[in-house]
């Protein structure tokens, strides 16, 4: 949902398709990167399948926001 709003977001300001995606998509694997290095120094377990459904989901949401 982060990169599908993020690329709408965007996509209304720059009307630039490839931009929107890229950095919607990176902003997005950037916030689960955080996360993950957030659970490494406090109470959590960090994952490395969670950091890849997280990628996963950044690029079908933006992907999905740029198709319809």
């Amino acid at each position: 949902m982060l990169s599908s709003a993020g690329y709408l977001a965007l996509k209304v300001q720059h009307n630039d398709n490839d931009v929107a995606l890229v950095s919607s998509i990176g902003f997005s694997v950037a916030v689960g990167i955080g996360k993950e290095v957030y659970d490494i120094y406090h109470p959590g377990h960090p994952s490395w399948k969670d950091l890849a459904a997280d990628t996963l989901g950044a690029i079908l949401g933006a992907l999905m926001a740029g198709v319809l």
